[in-house]
């Protein structure tokens, strides 16, 4: 039995089941146990699923009970406090556990107040829980290396050939890409987690203002309801009305419709977040800025994808890449993004 367990996101989840499916995988071997309320979706791609919050007792007794029979436990984004715990007494069982970096479960002392004694005491017990992890699958080696350096961990890693979830943003890569030499409407981040910097962002694309420009700014989650006001406080009035900020989730659909109509993505991130949405905008033929301090900068580099940075002003925010530019862009995502690349990666997991 291979026991998947995911934290509250079901868009990752759905996907990556429906990704299983159509792989060939054996889904009888599979269960899942999920933090969060199930809204009924994964439950019709998979009938072998356990919902649960984050500290219920009977649920994590029978997640324990579950790991005991698992041959493999996969680990898709760390942050359970009970399943830290769990991770930090169960020595005899290390061999199994595999670490699926999302990001802000690596990035945890860069994104919270670790003044809060709360937050101290947790990371304390992540710091002995991450040792007794041996396996990492990601994309990102540089997380990996992060990882390793931070928690003293003396784990293998598994390199994601393609994407860990090729289906979670998806987007139809065989249309074409709509030029545009002249740009005006910018997406600003990926959510309201304020390690997307948003107040220092504005600063800069005012500094880039060509008084056309008008911004998107996704704050349906990930922040506070405080956070979330401070940065639309901060863009009206530095902007007015071309300030747009989005509160409500949007289903995958319209948030792909909303990508078609934006021509630049301004990225504010110090660490590693909102990759799959920047694949997503890559391989729209958009125009992106993110700061070379964050992983995903090296990463982009390697692959030969030409992003720019976002922590200086640029003379040319407003003009468009070369065509053949956002061209290779898109083609080199797509090949990232191949479900077969990614059916090695889990292949190699599971075997």
């Amino acid at each position: 039995m291979i026991l998947h367990i995911f934290n509250k996101q079901e868009k990752f989840s759905v996907y990556y089941i429906k990704f299983l499916k159509d792989s060939g995988f054996d889904m009888n071997k599979h269960v899942v146990f999920h933090y969060g309320k199930s809204s009924g979706k994964l439950l019709k791609e998979h009938k072998k699923v356990l919902f649960s919050s984050f500290v219920s007792p009977i649920k994590h007794i029978k997640l324990y009970r579950m790991m005991k029979r698992a041959d493999k436990i996969i680990i898709h984004s760390l942050a359970s406090p009970v399943l830290l715990l769990m991770l930090m007494f169960n020595m005899k069982v290390t061999e199994k556990f595999y670490w699926v970096i999302w990001g802000k479960d690596l990035y945890f002392t860069q994104c919270m107040n670790m003044k809060n004694p709360l937050f101290k005491l947790y990371e304390m017990i992540r710091k002995k829980a991450l040792k007794n992890i041996e396996h990492i699958i990601t994309n990102v080696e540089a997380d990996f290396n992060l990882a390793v350096e931070w928690y003293k961990m003396d784990a293998e890693l598994i390199l994601a050939k393609g994407m860990s979830y090729p289906y979670n943003s998806d987007v139809d890569e065989k249309g074409k890409i709509v030029f545009k030499e002249h740009l005006n409407t910018v997406l600003l981040g990926n959510s309201a987690s304020v390690s997307n910097h948003h107040l220092e962002a504005l600063d800069i694309l005012k500094a880039n203002d060509n008084k056309k420009m008008t911004i998107t700014c996704p704050l349906s989650y990930g922040g506070s309801e405080k956070y979330v006001e401070k940065v639309i406080k901060k863009g009206k009035e530095l902007f007015g009305d071309r300030f747009i900020p989005v509160k409500n989730f949007m289903p995958l659909e319209d948030y792909n419709k909303m990508i078609n109509n934006l021509d630049i993505a301004f990225f504010y991130h110090d660490r590693q977040e909102a990759f799959s949405n920047t694949l997503t905008l890559l391989g729209s033929g958009k125009k992106i800025y993110i700061r070379p301090c964050s992983t995903l900068w090296d990463y982009f580099q390697s692959k030969g994808i030409k992003v720019h940075n976002s922590e200086v002003e640029d003379k040319e925010f407003f003009v468009s890449d070369d065509y053949s530019i956002l061209l290779e862009n898109k083609n080199k995502v797509t090949q990232i993004r191949d479900p077969k690349l990614s059916k090695e990666c889990w292949e190699e997991v599971f075997e």
